[in-house]
């Protein structure tokens, strides 16, 4: 699972179609676990959880 913000989302999902060789799933994180969740790949405020 990747959590990523709006100006990752890219890739992240790019990277779940090499690593994992399948489609991913990209969901909206819950308002609730936004404000401690950041990106992985920056520190902004993570909004997709990217995964299969």
């Amino acid at each position: 699972m990747i959590y990523c913000c709006d100006d990752h989302v890219d890739m992240a999902l790019d990277t779940v179609v090499v690593e994992q060789e399948t489609y991913p799933t990209l969901d909206i994180i819950p308002n609730e676990l936004r404000l401690s969740t950041t990106c992985g790949y920056c520190r902004n405020k993570a909004i997709y959880m990217v995964g299969n």
